[in-house]
């Protein structure tokens, strides 16, 4: 086994921004594909999982951007930084060009499919855990909620996964929209999902800058659906 796996991809024009740059939802695809190959090959993807009952689900992310330029194609390292009992620290580089343009990480569980609890990380089988580069740390985001009330978004069928909630990929976007950036570079990106959407979930979406970063929260009638935290 080997704690490091290498994902190639192409780069479309759909995943840059409107300031032609790697945009958040287009790295969080990027992050879920490289994960999600490689628990494949350690024999503990999504159908050996639900062979036991079992599914993945995403807690956390965050990513630091180094560069904002990004040639036809990048090259993805993630490797499995930590198993606890009951949680993966998952990390993640993105090279284009041999140039390294974004580091980040994740923070994972494995949950039982009917009951929605979580289960103990040992039922993933062999740890394979190793240290590859330094990783920005994944922080608990509390926060009052912002005050300005920025939009409502209805979960369509079209947004849901094989999980039956909301991809974590579409709330990039939706936290993308509730910002403003003008000339403003994004200099991290962080979620935490604390409830799951599902379909016919309305997420209201509210939005705030303070100082340098914005912060934003997503409800679901009275529970909070995400937090998110991007610094510029």
């Amino acid at each position: 086994m080997d704690f490091l796996y290498k994902y190639e991809n192409k780069i479309k024009h759909s995943d840059l921004d409107l300031y032609d740059r790697l945009s958040p939802w287009a790295i969080l695809e990027l992050f879920q594909e490289a994960a999600y190959t490689h628990v494949i090959e350690e024999d503990c993807g999504y159908s050996s999982m639900l062979a036991k009952n079992a599914l993945w689900v995403l807690i956390s992310v965050r990513f630091d951007y180094l560069d904002y330029k990004v040639e036809s194609s990048v090259e993805v390292n993630t490797w499995q930084a930590k198993r606890g009992r009951a949680e993966f620290i998952r990390g993640y580089e993105l090279l284009s060009n041999g140039k390294r343009v974004v580091i980040g990480s994740s923070k994972w569980c494995l949950i039982d499919k009917d009951e929605r609890r979580i289960l103990p990380a040992s039922l993933a089988g062999s740890d394979i855990s190793g240290t590859y580069i330094d990783l920005p740390e994944i922080t608990k985001l509390i926060f009052d909620r912002p005050k300005e009330l920025k939009d409502k978004v209805k979960v369509d069928k079209c947004l849901i996964d094989h999980n039956y909630h909301l991809n974590n990929c579409h709330y990039a976007r939706m936290i993308y929209n509730a910002i403003e950036l003008d000339k403003d570079y994004i200099k991290s990106f962080e979620i935490s999902f604390l409830n799951e959407a599902v379909y016919n979930d309305e997420i209201t979406i509210y939005s705030e800058k303070r100082d340098n970063c914005w912060y934003v929260e997503g409800c679901i009638l009275d529970k909070i659906c995400f937090k998110a935290k991007v610094e510029v």
